[in-house]
């Protein structure tokens, strides 16, 4: 299982604005929408996968997380 030593983990709310106005740098540290307590709670490692249902028809069109404690981050 991989670790995050050496990416930059990110993290906040997206509450309220549009998916075509989400600017990443927002939600890394000294964004405007960085949240500590979700980056910190909410870290995973992402990786591509093979879907379950259609296997190696489509291999590695699906992403999967490698959770070293929480379900869901912004790793940039």
């Amino acid at each position: 299982m991989g670790t995050s030593s050496g990416w930059t983990i990110g993290g906040g709310s997206r509450a309220g604005t549009d998916s075509s106005l989400i600017n990443p740098a927002d939600y890394l540290p000294g964004g405007s929408r960085y949240v500590a307590d979700i980056a910190t709670s909410h870290s995973s490692i992402v990786t591509n996968g093979t879907d379950p249902n259609i296997k190696t028809l489509m291999p590695n069109i699906v992403y999967r997380v490698l959770l070293f404690m929480f379900a869901e981050a912004f790793v940039f």
